[in-house]
């Protein structure tokens, strides 16, 4: 009973008539529109009481993307509700039932005007631009084109709804992520509705154009184009330590295009890798068919092999037979070559010769003279020496040396704590290059062990200003220190506790600065040094010294 009523409904209802909406409007703002459902007499369908769907013209069957909301209810045959319509051109607006579109109505033409300037938006060839919507455009992507090759863009000023906008005295800026691409900077908007730029890239990657209106601080990007290197045009070589700068449009050699940063100093003799590329005009490596490639130097070099054949890339092995700096390489195809690159080859040490004492009297010093020779055995002026006592109490004036311009290094070398039949291991480094030498120390170890005192340098004062006791402890003791002046004084006392440095079983040092008790230097003269050794009740220890002190 309840599906007949509703046939019976559906067949008196019969069409749908606005009867309020507005001849004009701007696209984004809501108005008014008012529906009565009518039957096939013109009467008022007032049992009528359900939804119908709401579009335009534009849109198509099944999908109102223009309008919102694209539903209204009506009540007892009328229906009243504010819509918004965010396309702006001229177009109709249309109510049907969703399961019987026949039973429809529509208004005369309504023009809807753009809204406010609102964003920018910029297309490339393969957009198109979609007013009205949230999205503003419809692409086929992916899209590619070579470097190098022109394009167009389009650039349009909108409102909220990407409504093309007019727009009078704007400019906008343009920047791209491609560094080298051509492209306007600024350009003005003369009135119209978009302006048209032409733009080609020069780096191959996916790259953007950035579009900024000046006064609105509108911003907008383009969706990434791919950019494919175009056909072989230049050979690149490139030195260690040097990177492929893409996209390069500079012609100076000196300026070395298609390259970043700078190549790392090479030693002589010594081989390293060099890089051959193909590329397009802007230094976008590519391929072709297949180049033979040779190397060649206005300095004695070898490389290996003798040459390659590449479709995209390839490596040589390289050597220069003598230091130097900017020393030149190039690589040269059947029909290409590349610019000349420039190499700083410099010296590496190889090999040393060391001169030095094979035995230096304890507080002597010494010196040790290096020699550092490249491959060639010649000497290198102005290189780093390291020194470094790794065995025995030896001290050296420096740890890090350089060659004068003969290429020799010295420094010099003094043991005042050797310990009996001491033999001193010095390493000495420069570059890879590593050797050690040996030095003896000789401290009349006889006359210590038999229970004297050795000092040096005696006299003291003339070369340095202290000087160092030895003696030789047969057990730890409690040590007392006296230093007599010439007329038999006590000029200064010391006692070292047992265990202390100076108080230990052994040889012991102690070294006197030449001052008295009130620190005040002494005069010239002869001094006595006594020094004994007590342990409990027992002496084990007691001699004497004398002392030159000459200022």
């Amino acid at each position: 009973m309840n599906g007949l009523f509703i046939l019976l409904i559906f067949q008196q209802l019969s069409y749908f008539e606005f009867v309020e909406y507005p001849e004009e409007y701007t696209a984004g703002d809501s108005f008014l529109i008012k529906i009565v459902a009518f039957e096939s007499d013109g009467d008022t369908c007032w049992y009528f009481n359900d939804m119908a769907n709401l579009a335009t013209t534009k849109d198509g069957r099944f999908r109102s993307v223009f309008i919102y909301p694209n539903q209204v209810y009506f009540q007892r045959g009328i229906a009243t509700q504010k819509v918004m319509v965010t396309l702006a051109e001229e177009l109709s607006l249309m109510v049907y039932l969703p399961n019987r579109p026949e039973i429809r109505g529509i208004t005369e033409p309504i023009e809807f005007y753009p809204n406010y300037p609102k964003r920018l938006i910029i297309l490339s060839p393969v957009e198109t631009l979609a007013s009205g919507s949230s999205f503003g455009k419809i692409s086929s992507f992916p899209f590619s084109i070579k470097a190098g090759e022109n394009l167009s863009f389009r650039v349009y000023i909108t409102d909220n709804w990407f409504n093309p906008t007019k727009v009078t005295g704007e400019t906008c800026y343009l920047k791209s992520t491609d560094s080298f691409a051509f492209l306007p900077q600024w350009m003005p908007f003369l009135g119209n509705e978009s302006l048209i730029f032409n733009c080609n890239f020069k780096t191959a990657n996916k790259q953007k154009i950035y579009v900024l209106s000046k006064t609105g601080n509108l911003i907008s990007d383009s969706t990434e184009v791919i950019i494919l290197p175009n056909v072989y045009n230049k050979i690149l070589l490139l030195l260690p330590g040097e990177e492929i700068r893409k996209g390069d449009t500079n012609t100076l050699t000196f300026l070395k295009p298609g390259k970043r940063k700078l190549p790392n100093p090479q030693y002589v003799k010594e081989p390293f890798l060099v890089k051959v590329y193909i590329c397009d005009t802007f230094y976008n490596p590519t391929n072709c068919n297949g180049e033979t490639i040779r190397l060649f130097s206005d300095y004695s070099f070898s490389y290996s092999p003798d040459f390659i054949v590449i479709n995209d890339s390839g490596s040589f092995v390289c050597a220069f037979d003598s230091i130097g700096e900017n020393q030149t390489i190039w690589a040269k195809g059947r029909y290409k070559e590349t610019y000349r690159s420039k190499l700083n080859i410099l010296p590496k040490t190889k090999y040393f010769e060391i001169f030095k004492p094979d035995t230096l009297l304890a507080g002597k010093e010494g010196e040790i003279e290096v020699v550092c020779l490249d491959t060639n055995k010649k000497p290198i002026p102005f290189h780093k020496v390291i020194y470094k006592v790794i065995k025995g109490n030896g001290i050296l004036s420096d740890t890090l040396s350089y060659t004068d311009e003969f290429g020799v290094s010295r420094v010099r070398f003094v043991c005042y704590y050797p310990n009996f039949g001491e033999f001193d291991t010095i390493l000495i480094k420069s570059d890879d290059k590593k050797e050690k030498i040996g030095i003896y120390i000789e401290a009349k170890d006889t006359a210590i062990l038999k229970g004297k005192i050795i000092g040096f340098p005696n006299p003291t004062g003339i070369e340095i200003d202290s000087m160092i006791l030895m003696y030789y402890l047969p057990q730890d003791c409690d040590i007392n220190l006296f230093i007599y002046d010439p007329f038999g004084n006590i000029i200064l006392e010391r006692k070292i506790k047992k265990n202390e440095i100076g108080a230990q079983r052994g040889v012991n040092y102690f070294i006197w600065n030449c001052r008295d008790k009130n620190n005040r230097k002494v005069p010239n003269g002869l001094y006595n040094i006594r020094i004994t050794g007590i342990s409990h009740t027992k002496k084990v220890f007691d001699n004497t010294y004398r002392i030159l002190v000459v200022w």
